[in-house]
C-alpha cells in the first residue's frame, strides 16, 4: 500500500489478523494506509474461527469471479490452515491461494 505507483486497491480487502498485546504494525497504521488507497481494511483479533471474517471472507468468495480472484495469506500454520479450509469450503481453485507461514517464538 506504500507503493505510490501500484494500482487496483479498490478491489482489495486486506485482513489483518492480531493479538491486542502482539500488534505490529498498529492496527490504526495500516487502517489510515488502507483508507489512503481505498483498500477494505478488517481487523480481526478473535483469529480465523471469529463468525465476523467467516462471514466476510464468504461473501467475497461468492460474489467475485472466481477464476480471477487473488488470495494470499501470511501467517502461523492454524491461520494459513483455515484460509485454506475457507477456499475449499467455498468452492474455490487452490491454485488462487498463495500463502507463507511463519513461527512465532
Amino acid at each position: 500500500m506504500s507503493d505510490a505507483e501500484a494500482a487496483g486497491f479498490e478491489r482489495v480487502t486486506l485482513f489483518y489478523f492480531y493479538s491486542p498485546d502482539r500488534v505490529f504494525p498498529s492496527a490504526e497504521v495500516l487502517r489510515a494506509m488502507a483508507e489512503d488507497r481505498g483498500v477494505e481494511f478488517v481487523p480481526v483479533r478473535t483469529g480465523p474461527a471469529t463468525p465476523d471474517f467467516i462471514r466476510r471472507f464468504t461473501d467475497i468468495a461468492r460474489g467475485s469471479d472466481r477464476s480471477s480472484l487473488d488470495i494470499a495469506v501470511c501467517g502461523p500454520k492454524g491461520l494459513v490452515d483455515a484460509v485454506a479450509g475457507l477456499v475449499e469450503a467455498n468452492g474455490l481453485p487452490p491454485g488462487g491461494l498463495r500463502s507463507e507461514r511463519f513461527a512465532f517464538r
